[in-house]
């Protein structure tokens, strides 16, 4: 999921910034790279060229430390959103007390409900619906 998300948004800015085309594209390495090309191959439009990995991107590229800042912010920024509409604090993360909090919005409005804030296929959720039995 992580690669197919960088991949879009390296399309989106390439399509913003066009006719121009950078030397280079820096990821902050998540994986190895030859996973990433791996699941990369599986897109439907792959960004292939001029890819470099780093790890630890934000100690050796600024422009990767302010996306990472921007990032967290606008990631906490949708959990209180989220907190907000479902009446009840939203923790980041995958522990019990994610759990907790998904067996909760099960109970309130089924997986429909879940499904509008959270990734169905992790083992969260079947965590959340035995804690709901």
């Amino acid at each position: 999921m992580k690669v197919a998300l960088h991949n879009q948004a390296i399309q989106l800015l390439l399509k913003k910034i066009a006719p121009t085309k950078p030397e280079a594209i820096l990821i902050d390495q998540f994986t190895k790279e030859a996973n990433y090309r791996k699941y990369l191959a599986k897109e439907a439009v792959p960004i292939t060229e001029s890819l470099y990995f780093i790890t630890k991107g934000e100690q050796h590229h600024l422009a990767v430390a302010a996306a990472s800042i921007i990032s967290r912010a606008k990631f906490l920024d949708e959990l209180e959103i989220a907190s907000q509409e479902l009446g009840m604090r939203i923790p980041s993360g995958a522990g019990f007390q994610s759990d907790q909090v998904a067996a909760k919005i099960l109970k309130k409005g089924g997986l429909p409900l879940l499904s509008q804030y959270a990734k169905l296929h992790f083992k969260n959720t079947q965590k959340a619906q035995n804690l709901i039995k």
